[in-house]
């Protein structure tokens, strides 16, 4: 055994003092591990007295499984070697375990030779359990924001990523531990940390920041982000980095930007149809003003008549556009499908369009094979489809341009073709030219009216056919084509009409025909028409009206409209079909309301017909002729 330390009786007493003041267990031993000294510290640390320790194996203090230690930090004391802040565990009496962080620090005598040892140890383990506390609390954290659809990352003040969640790495198209460790700026790139920063100093200020922004990242590239930073404290209350949650907005921006844009074409759309609808009522009114001050003038008011004639048409062909293009989006049109002929469609359309194109100069050439050109389709529905493209053709082309129509089989397909030599499609716009509320060049000196709705509902109706209709144009003022592609009908049917068909031209006999309508002077206009024709007429305005009208002059024929005051018109329809004398009455509802629910509460009401105003002439006395040459039971059908 080694000599024990011999050291002036002074210094001796002053160690003695520190030693006893000291919270940490200090003990003083030899090289072979005995105790020599023990203090209150190590009393209160490990539980054995002074008299319980001195003169025992220092083993008495480590668990069997740490003897080793022991072995390895005496070698390094007999060599002069300390150790420095070591952590383990020791056992204190009774067997309760300490985690122990322990400096060992050897002795010498005066000559320089190791005598001893002095061992310091710091009972560890509030600390210890804390932060393996902490430890197990940030693998919770880890494994929650796992299972997080939105990216998450903890960051560290000097701006390091600390760990990342699943979804952050994947999102940022990288692995984990390529991004763990790395400085921020590295992962996203310069940028992107740059536009950052200000919220990054925000929260280590120990703010909560919260915020949307675009970022172009250096991988990735931009993308709006929606970010919540939230600040991360020590025990002192300092701030060690942030914890970062992170949503892609990409798709939402987008939305919004969609949004926008709609917004934007619907309120150009309200717009132009107030402009639209303004258009047609002006040379209305100035006609009637025309036709007031020269009724003397056969030739003055014949072509006032004619252009009332044309603008309320026009006015029609307007409504009936929005009208059918809210049945389409809402899935309520329905297309009564026949065998046609598409020859017999595109003259009816030329037709309609000619009186147009006539009036800005256009020649417009039919170009079709000898053959007919049968498909399965609606064919009021198919002329509205060529009608539209013509009216296109005709308002987007200088005055005295050409228009070309044609058709041809090619297969199993019909490909027909309406050509214009017009102000063309900019490579910008043919992806959009179908779309609603779309129109082409509108600057004043090209404004040609309309309200972007013609295209799309063509494109509608013919995709309801099984058929796709495409756009081409070699850019601005070269023209334009568009090229309507139907499946063929190999069948044959008759000639005669649309729908193979021969028109049966019947006048219709003169009737005793009630008018009822709230507004008087359609009623005294649709009555003077009637009478015109040779029917008897009597006009009501409201329902009570009407019935008392009708059981005093029995009448053949019923005009009913439907919002009437004091009784609406399918109150009265029922009450005059409860009479007798109002059996074989032809009801017919005349009204503004044309959406197929309006038509079905009407047939349910006991009307025959439902026509829609401004009824065209030729329909009413078509109507008329058939009742009076079936009935009204054959009319109406089983």
């Amino acid at each position: 055994m080694n000599q024990p330390f011999d050291a002036p009786q002074n210094l001796q007493a002053l160690l003695a003092s520190i030693v006893s003041a000291s919270d940490d267990a200090i003990i003083g031993k030899t090289l072979e591990g005995i105790i020599l000294t023990w203090n209150a510290g190590a009393e209160r640390v490990f539980g054995y007295t002074a008299e319980e320790a001195v003169g025992k194996s220092i083993l008495l203090i480590i668990p069997p499984e740490r003897h080793d230690e022991e072995r390895v930090i005496l070698e390094k004391l007999r060599r002069g070697e300390r150790v420095d802040h070591f952590e383990t565990v020791r056992v204190a009496k009774g067997g309760r375990r300490l985690d122990i962080s322990l400096t060992s620090s050897p002795i010498h005598d005066v000559s320089g030779r190791v005598i001893g040892a002095s061992k310091i140890a710091r009972d560890i383990t509030l600390r210890k359990r804390a932060e393996e506390g902490l430890r197990a609390a940030e693998r919770q954290l880890q494994i929650i924001t796992e299972s997080l659809s939105a990216p998450v990352a903890r960051c560290s003040r000097d701006l390091r990523y600390v760990w990342v969640g699943k979804r952050f790495a994947e999102w940022l198209q990288r692995r984990p531990e390529e991004i763990v460790g790395r400085p921020i700026a590295e992962v996203l790139g310069p940028e992107a940390m740059a536009r950052l920063q200000p919220y990054v100093d925000r929260v280590l200020a120990g703010e909560e920041v919260q915020f949307e922004t675009q970022i172009d990242y250096e991988k990735i590239g931009p993308r709006w982000i929606s970010a919540m930073y939230s600040p991360t404290f020590d025990t002192t209350g300092s701030v060690t980095g942030w914890l970062s949650v992170v949503i892609d907005i990409e798709a939402r921006k987008v939305e919004e930007e969609v949004l926008k844009n709609a917004d934007r074409r619907k309120d150009e759309f309200l717009a132009t149809l107030a402009h639209e609808l303004r258009n047609p009522l002006a040379p209305i009114r100035n006609s009637l003003e025309i036709m007031k001050l020269a009724e003397a003038d056969s030739e003055v008011a014949t072509k006032a008549r004619d252009m009332i004639d044309r603008q309320v048409s026009h006015m029609e062909r307007l409504i009936d556009d929005l009208l059918d293009i809210s049945r389409i989006t809402r899935n309520r049109l329905e297309l009564r499908r026949q065998r046609v002929d598409l020859q017999a469609v595109i003259h009816q359309a030329v037709e309609t369009s000619r009186p147009m194109a006539e009036r800005l100069g256009h020649e417009i050439r039919v170009r079709l094979p000898a053959e007919p050109l049968f498909v399965h389709g609606d064919p009021v529905r198919l002329a509205q489809v060529f009608g539209n493209l013509l009216n296109n053709s005709c308002k987007y082309t200088k005055r005295g341009g050409r228009i070309e129509v044609s058709a041809e089989r090619q297969g199993e397909i019909i490909a027909a073709s309406v050509r214009d030599n017009g102000i063309g499609i900019s490579t910008g716009m043919l992806p959009r030219i179908f779309d609603m509320f779309t129109q082409g060049d509108q600057r004043l000196d090209r404004a040609s009216g309309g309200l972007g709705i013609g295209l799309t509902l063509v494109r509608q109706l013919v995709e309801m056919h099984n058929g796709r209709v495409d756009a081409k144009s070699d850019g601005p003022d070269q023209g334009s084509t568009f090229q309507v592609r139907l499946p063929a009908l190999v069948e044959k049917t008759q000639e005669g009409g649309l729908d193979g068909t021969a028109r049966d031209r019947r006048v219709a006999p003169a009737l005793r025909i009630l008018v009822v309508d709230d507004n008087q002077d359609s009623a005294h206009s649709l009555s003077t028409l009637l009478a015109m024709n040779g029917n008897q007429t009597r006009t009501a305005y409201d329902g009570l009206e009407a019935v008392e009208a009708a059981k005093a002059f029995q009448p053949d024929v019923l005009m009913l409209d439907i919002g009437l005051p004091k009784m609406d018109g399918f109150e009265t329809c029922r009450r005059i079909r409860a009479q007798p004398w109002g059996k074989n009455i032809l009801l017919v509802a005349l009204t503004g309301w044309g959406q197929e629910e309006d038509r079905r509460r009407s047939k349910e009401a006991g009307f025959d017909a439902h026509l829609v105003k401004p009824v065209s002439h030729a329909e009413l006395m078509e109507l008329l002729a058939s009742f009076g040459a079936k009935g009204r039971a054959e009319l109406a059908g089983p």
